[in-house]
């Protein structure tokens, strides 16, 4: 049977360490002040200003909130006490679920006021990526605070949420893509794949030159890799030269940039083309990774069998 507060069909339940408990205990209660469980109005309770998710699935939200007219919330948010009223920690998907449910009351927790803001927002970010199925670079960038807000090392965030440490730095990592590129994989119209290997551009704008005819002609993370490799080799190529060394190959203009581009797509794999310094000669490369990509290659040059 299915969990009916269960995320999103995309979500993938993952590992969680030592639970829930390890993470939250770091902050020791203050004695006599132990939490509470209470029943509180979902239109009553604050947002937590701190809350890494931006997006919120619709269709998970409504599937969640006919959950929760039918069966109640069966997992309480969690809360401190605020002046106004109460200020949410954690929980706040359950939250907007409930509040769109339209019931009066559900249960909550609530933490000791003398915790520290600092406290709320570890539970907030541990919540959330232990519990939603945050887009990649949300996760990335609650990883980033966590390592920010509390001199967390990449190993120890690991630890915690039990995961990989790579799993930690990779995603970290995808917050060095620039602007567009980011927007495109938080849509997903780039796989994390993909732009893991664009971090291998670190030039800007050739980086979003090149994800932007991945998108268009629907390119592997393999076809990727070798792409950005080809790219990679051709930059080392186009280094002024030392002292006695041969000639390099001379800058490529836009039109020849396009033609390159062209010669990609109709052969289907990464193709480097250097033009002399002098005169109108030059030279086609077109990378290949194994015999499959050969005979592809070949099929392509021959053209259909006679």
């Amino acid at each position: 049977m299915s969990d009916p507060e269960g995320p999103s069909r995309a979500f993938r339940r993952r590992g969680l360490g030592r639970g829930l408990e390890a993470l939250f205990t770091a902050t020791p209660e203050v004695e006599g002040e132990a939490p509470l469980l209470v029943s509180v109005e979902p239109k009553g309770v604050l947002p937590n200003p701190e809350q890494p998710r931006q997006d919120f699935d619709e269709e998970g939200l409504d599937a969640l909130a006919e959950s929760i007219r039918i069966h109640g919330l069966l997992h309480p948010i969690v809360v401190q006490r605020d002046p106004a009223g109460y200020r949410l920690v954690a929980g706040e998907r359950r939250l907007r679920a409930a509040q769109r449910a339209g019931v009066t009351t559900i249960p909550a927790i609530v933490r000791p006021a003398a915790e520290s803001g600092r406290h709320s927002l570890e539970m907030a970010l541990t919540e959330n990526l232990l519990r939603t199925d945050l887009n990649p670079l949300e996760e990335a960038a609650a990883y980033a605070r966590l390592a920010d807000a509390f001199g967390l090392s990449h190993e120890a965030i690991a630890m915690r949420l039990g995961r990989a440490r790579p799993t930690i730095s990779n995603a970290i990592r995808l917050l060095g893509l620039t602007a567009p590129v980011q927007e495109a994989l938080a849509e997903g119209r780039l796989g994390v794949g993909h732009a893991r290997a664009l971090l291998g551009l670190p030039d800007p704008a050739e980086q979003e030159a090149l994800a932007r005819q991945i998108e268009a002609e629907g390119w592997t993370v393999r076809a990727t890799e070798r792409a950005v490799q080809v790219r990679a080799d051709a930059a080392q190529i186009q280094q002024p030269p030392r002292a006695g060394a041969r000639p390099t190959p001379a800058q490529l203009s836009a039109d020849d940039e396009a033609l390159q581009r062209g010669l990609e797509t109709a052969l289907g794999l990464p193709v480097r083309l250097h033009r002399k310094r002098r005169g109108t000669g030059g030279s086609v490369i077109v990378d290949f990774q194994d015999n499959s990509d050969l005979d592809s290659l070949y099929t392509r040059l021959s053209g259909p069998p006679l």
